[in-house]
């Protein structure tokens, strides 16, 4: 855990440089953290760190205001004030058990500041933080959850998309004076749209195709708003066509499930949240903890397990990770589970020994039941953009994978990044996450993705 708290220092004077200045400069935080962290784990794990504090800053500091008892934390030291934020994050919307993101906040203060700053961190946030309503979805506001989960796909997309939807909409309305003047469709046109579509990171490719067929449909024509954007949905929803990809249960036994992915994924989250959607669904599941390399791995899911009413195998640890999935399905087994998850641990598509360790939990599970694992997620952060085809071809180099979890969609601006992976992968992207609660999962479907990315662009003005 030294290490991660090396990259919790390391955010830290990240966020305290954002009092210093304007706007974050995504360049210059990089070449920050690259300097000052070891290997590109910590500086993924520290990135996470600096982007959510800054994603949910809003909330967090709501949060922190009414638990120091409307302490104003603008006069706070700059140093108290951003330890909070980062203790406070870890606790309401990563997979860090609440007292490791204490301890960790508590250290940082000491470090950073003094005792008396320990003290007071120490104070704010051992109180009862509405962990429950924030991860799980259990809001105190009645009705709020229903209301959550009977939300259509296209609200779901809607909810996760709103920055890329954004992005888009001010991007695709500065290429109009207004929506009933339309505009020449000519070369430098497409060459401002070809620009606007790679921005969300859907991939130079695909952006080319898109503006190829406006090229092809409305060349030398002055076309409105309305008709290029519906000529550009037709065509995304012809570039991530893919058939409905729920995960299929087997009729006898249980249904065994491999998670793999990288280090600050999402991966433990995206368990819970398959978790809670089977379990919401009348099926029981098993969950093996086989990433045996990090004690706070096993613990979050044995505290996800605790909430959402799982059964949970884990291992001593260092133990041997086969050994914890070998269990995991056993006890699926022996208890007629219906489903059996496998968490592993996050690792880099680069590391080599730990890639072929997937290929041995792959075989050891297959020796029990045959068809085993029935499915490999990957969940990619999309956040990582492009990196995602990277890490995409190489897991599924080593274990097969069937699909694709896309995780922390609500908190990016380059939601175009879906059209990409399907594009330049060919899995099927089987579910998104679309927020931090442990319901905020929807199935893919690519004709809502669609639409919710460019809802609202088109047919009135913009509020801006």
């Amino acid at each position: 855990m030294a290490n991660r708290s090396r990259a919790r220092e390391v955010a830290l004077q990240v966020l305290y440089q954002d009092d210093f200045r304007s706007e974050p400069d995504p360049g210059e935080d990089e070449s920050f953290l690259h300097a000052r962290l070891s290997n590109d784990e910590l500086v993924v794990f520290a990135r996470s760190l600096v982007n959510g504090v800054r994603r949910n800053r809003g909330e967090i500091d709501a949060e922190l205001s009414q638990k120091a008892d409307n302490w104003s934390l603008h006069r706070m030291a700059a140093t108290d004030r951003n330890v909070l934020r980062l203790g406070a994050f870890e606790i309401l919307y990563s997979d860090t058990p609440n007292r490791v993101a204490i301890n960790e906040a508590i250290e940082l203060a000491k470090r950073f500041g003094s005792a008396q700053s320990a003290q007071f961190v120490n104070g704010v946030l051992d109180r009862d933080f509405s962990i429950s309503s924030t991860v799980t979805g259990q809001d105190s506001t009645a009705g709020q959850s229903k209301e959550i989960t009977l939300m259509g796909l296209f609200d779901k997309f809607k909810q996760g998309l709103k920055k890329t939807n954004r992005l888009l909409n001010t991007d695709i309305r500065d290429l109009f004076k207004s929506e009933s003047e339309g505009r020449l469709i000519d070369d430098e046109f497409l060459d401002e749209l070809l620009e606007r579509l790679v921005k969300t990171d859907m991939g130079v490719q695909p952006a080319m195709d898109t503006t190829e067929q406006i090229r092809k449909d409305f060349r030398a024509r002055v076309v409105k708003m309305d008709d290029m954007v519906a000529v550009i949905k037709t065509k995304l929803k012809e570039l991530m066509a893919q058939e409905s990809a729920p995960i299929q249960t087997v009729e006898q036994g249980p249904t065994v499930i491999m998670v793999v992915g990288v280090n600050g994924s999402g991966k433990t989250t995206s368990i819970a949240k398959l978790t809670k959607m089977f379990i919401d669904d009348k099926k029981s599941v098993v969950l093996g903890a086989a990433d045996t390399f990090r004690a706070a791995a096993v613990q979050q899911l044995t505290i996800w397990a605790e909430r959402l009413g799982a059964t949970i195998v884990t291992g001593e640890t260092g133990s041997d990770p086969a050994s914890v999935a070998h269990r995991a399905v056993a006890k699926a087994v022996e208890i007629g589970a219906d489903i059996c998850i496998v968490d592993t641990a996050g690792r880099l598509q680069t590391q080599q020994s730990l890639m072929n360790e997937l290929s041995k939990l792959h075989r050891v599970m297959a020796k029990q039941i045959p068809e085993a694992p029935h499915e490999v997620l990957l969940v990619l952060d999309s956040t990582t953009g492009q990196n995602g085809i990277s890490q995409a071809k190489h897991f599924t180099e080593a274990v097969n994978c069937t699909g694709i979890v896309l995780a922390k969609l609500d908190g990016t601006a380059k939601g175009g990044v879906v059209v990409a992976i399907r594009q330049g992968v060919g899995l099927p992207v089987k579910y998104i996450g679309v927020g931090e609660k442990a319901e905020d999962l929807a199935l893919f479907d690519a004709d809502a993705f669609v639409d919710a990315l460019f809802d609202e662009i088109t047919g009135k003005d913009s509020e801006e």
